[in-house]
C-alpha cells in the first residue's frame, strides 16, 4: 500500500448558514402562534377551551406542542453550548473559556426545564405572601428579580464569548425576557382589569409566547456561530501530495 503521512489539507464542511436556520426556526414559531390565535378567534368547536385542538396548540396552555417546541429550542441551545465548551473551538476568541459556555448551557437547561415543567407557576403562593395584591400574576413578585439576576449574570458570562455568539445569546435572552416577564406583566394588568379574555388579552399572551419562542431560537443558534464557515482540517494525505 502507498505510504501515508499526515498533512494539513483543506476540508470544506457544509453547514447551513445561521440566517437560514433562524428564518426556519422563526417560521415554525410564527406558524404555531398563528394557528393558536386563529383557532381561538375563529370560534371553531375544535378550539373551544378543553377540546382537543385547544389542548394541543393553544400557546396559553401548558404541556402541548408549543411548549414542546420552546423547550426543545432551549434544550438544543444548552446541548450546543455544552458541546462548544467541551471541544474548545479554534474559532472562539482568545478571551472565551469553556466555563462561559458551560454556564450558558446550565442557564438554557434551567429555562428549558421551567418551560416544560412550569416551575415558575409554583411561585404564585410565595408571591402572594411576599406582596399580596401587587400583581394579578403574583409569581412576578419573585419572577422580576430573578429575571434581572439572570440578565446580569448572562451579561457577565457573555463577555467571555465570541462577539457573534454573545450577540445571539444576549439578544435572544432580551427577546425571551420581554415575553416571559414584560408581556406577562401586561397580561397581569389586563387580568386585574378583567380584560385578559378580550381580543387584546388574547393577542397579548400570544405575543408573549411568540417572543419567548423567538428568543429561544436566537439563543439556540448562539453556539453555532462561526460553525457555518468552511474550515481547514488536518487529515491524512498520501506521500507525494496525491489524496
Amino acid at each position: 500500500p502507498m505510504p501515508v503521512e499526515p498533512r494539513c489539507g483543506t476540508l470544506t464542511v457544509p453547514v447551513p448558514r445561521l440566517p437560514h436556520l433562524l428564518v426556519e426556526l422563526a417560521a415554525v414559531s410564527v406558524a404555531l402562534t398563528a394557528l393558536s390565535y386563529l383557532g381561538l378567534v375563529s370560534g371553531h368547536p375544535l378550539f373551544v377551551s378543553g377540546e382537543a385542538g385547544h389542548r394541543l396548540v393553544d400557546v396559553g396552555t401548558e404541556a402541548n406542542i408549543p411548549t414542546w417546541w420552546s423547550a426543545t429550542l432551549l434544550s438544543l441551545g444548552a446541548a450546543g453550548c455544552l458541546a462548544r465548551g467541551a471541544r474548545r473551538d479554534p474559532l472562539d476568541s482568545p478571551g472565551s473559556t469553556g466555563f462561559a459556555w458551560f454556564a450558558c448551557a446550565a442557564g438554557l437547561a434551567a429555562l428549558s426545564l421551567d418551560e416544560l415543567a412550569s416551575i415558575h407557576e409554583l411561585l404564585f403562593v410565595a408571591g402572594d405572601r411576599l406582596a399580596p395584591g401587587a400583581f394579578a400574576f403574583s409569581w412576578l413578585v419573585i419572577g422580576i428579580p430573578l429575571a434581572l439576576a439572570l440578565a446580569a449574570g448572562a451579561v457577565l458570562v457573555a463577555r467571555r464569548l465570541p462577539r457573534r455568539a454573545r450577540a445571539l445569546l444576549l439578544g435572544g435572552l432580551a427577546v425571551f425576557l420581554i415575553g416571559a416577564v414584560g408581556l406577562e406583566w401586561l397580561g397581569s394588568e389586563l387580568t386585574a382589569r378583567d380584560a385578559y379574555g378580550t381580543r387584546l388579552g388574547v393577542a397579548a399572551y400570544h405575543l408573549e409566547e411568540l417572543a419567548e419562542m423567538l428568543g429561544a431560537a436566537l439563543m439556540c443558534l448562539s453556539p453555532l456561530s462561526g460553525s457555518e464557515r468552511a474550515r481547514n482540517v488536518a487529515h491524512p494525505t498520501p506521500a507525494g501530495g496525491v489524496p
